[in-house]
């Protein structure tokens, strides 16, 4: 049960940390905009390319640390169920 709710969680946050850095790239974007309209184009220019540079790495490297965690915590399920057999199997043996 431990490891079902772990695995929940971490299927929550990963949803959670790609939601806020969504919402991050776009808030710089709409910055960007509004520094285009009311400073010079180039510093407009300047700003964008430097959001759109980290903003993708970010998303793939949440979601690689995500995904690699839930694989863990599915590995440990599928021992703990290899274990659940074992010993169900063994007790039958027994009867």
């Amino acid at each position: 049960r431990k490891l079902d709710r772990k695995l929940r969680a971490v299927r929550i946050w990963g949803k959670v940390s790609t939601i806020m850095v969504g919402a991050t790239v776009a808030v710089v974007f709409i910055c960007s905009v509004v520094a285009a309209a009311v400073a010079a184009p180039h510093i407009a220019g300047a700003l964008a390319a430097a959001t759109a540079l980290p903003s993708g790495g970010m998303g793939k490297w949440l979601n690689s640390l995500w995904s690699g965690y839930e694989k863990e915590l599915n590995a440990q399920m599928a021992v703990l169920h290899g274990m659940h057999v074992g010993t169900f199997v063994a007790i039958k043996d027994l009867d």
